[in-house]
């Protein structure tokens, strides 16, 4: 076969072609197969990690396996790290997503990602107090991004207690117990 016959290098390069294409299942193979040849290497892990990812259960759980492991090679690897972060988020790992959100920080103080990323974990997990840490953060770094942050936040608390947000100028909203009553 041609594909065995590549270098590991271009099976990984060839293999973020195909992800990026759309074509999953050569992506996987070919990274995979740079895998074997590079036992040690995180970045072809975060490369599977991300094609698992793109192709939800039941392969989605081997995206997380493949982020580990990539964390786990180089945990220097900012990337993965965010990968790891944003990808426990979306499966509501809201515990996962902190931590590594917060790696990410670790290694990179000031990430606008992260910071972002830590104030909708938090908002997420019930948690005002981190979520408002985290865009005082953000707003340090990035005030348009803190401001547009907070905006998506108050959109959801209004959305969650059913109502529709005041418009400027419009008072305070009526109790429903005077309407009824």
């Amino acid at each position: 076969d041609l594909l065995d016959a590549l270098e590991p290098g271009l099976q990984y390069r060839l293999g973020i072609l195909y992800r990026e294409s759309g074509d999953l299942g050569r992506a996987a193979t070919c990274l995979h197969r740079a895998m074997d040849a590079q036992p040690r290497s995180a970045l072809v892990r975060l490369a599977l990690a991300r094609v698992y990812l793109a192709d939800p259960d039941p392969l989605g759980i081997l995206g997380f396996k493949f982020l580990r492991e990539a964390t786990e090679l180089d945990p220097m690897l900012t990337e993965a790290w965010m990968q790891r972060g944003e990808a426990s988020l979306a499966a509501g790992f809201l515990g996962n997503a902190f931590h590594a959100f917060r790696k990410v920080l670790e290694l990179e103080p000031g990430n606008v990602e992260a910071l972002r990323n830590v104030a909708i974990t938090a908002h997420r997990a019930g948690e005002p107090a981190w979520a408002c840490r985290a865009l005082l953060a953000l707003g340090a770094v990035d005030r348009q991004r803190a401001l547009e942050l907070r905006s998506e936040i108050q959109e959801s608390v209004w959305s969650l207690r059913g109502r529709k947000k005041p418009s400027p100028g419009a008072g305070p909203p009526a109790d429903p117990e005077e309407e009824t009553g």
